[in-house]
């Protein structure tokens, strides 16, 4: 499971308050071509992810992730640098991404 979140849920403040769905921000969350995202991560809302990334298992991503990166960690950090010509070998992925 993945979680994409574009908001940050309830107010602190003002709870069960008329008017509390309504203070409640969002923001909205971009996912580029070919992005593929490991297992129980989380996304929070106004990221852009680039195209080609690879977000790690259980990483959570707060902040945009460039094109053709590996980020993995909490909060998720850049890796890997990718070409965006190179194919991507999948046990090889699956390997690095253990590590983290």
């Amino acid at each position: 499971m993945v979680t994409i979140m574009d908001s940050s849920g309830h107010p602190l403040l003002g709870r069960g308050q008329p008017g509390e769905a309504a203070r409640i921000r969002s923001a909205p969350v971009r996912i580029g071509n070919g992005v593929w995202i490991g297992a129980g991560a989380t996304i929070l809302k106004g990221v852009t992810i680039g195209e080609g990334a690879v977000i790690g298992t259980q990483a959570v991503v707060s902040e945009d992730v460039p094109p053709f990166c590996v980020v993995t960690g909490n909060p998720a950090r850049v890796v890997k640098h990718l070409q965006s010509d190179q194919k991507v070998d999948v046990s090889a992925m699956e390997k690095m991404l253990a590590v983290f």
